[in-house]
């Protein structure tokens, strides 16, 4: 784990090698998160993230 600013190749790069993304958040009314995890899926990495009151409508499973 770590925490420093990457230029984009070098972080594209973390995220082809990731297992698994987990997105860690505190209860908030806004979309916090929702870049890392847009980033995450297009590398076709798994995500987990923290279902708060922001990412609600984007966790949503259709038809639930």
């Amino acid at each position: 784990m770590s925490c420093c600013f990457y230029e984009w190749p070098e972080l594209v790069q973390l995220y082809r090698d990731a297992d698994i993304v987990v997105i860690i958040l505190v209860e908030n009314k806004f979309a916090a998160g929702i870049q890392v995890m847009h980033e995450a899926l297009a590398c076709r990495r798994p995500v987990t993230i923290t279902r708060t009151q922001g990412m609600s409508q984007y966790l949503e499973t259709p038809g639930m």
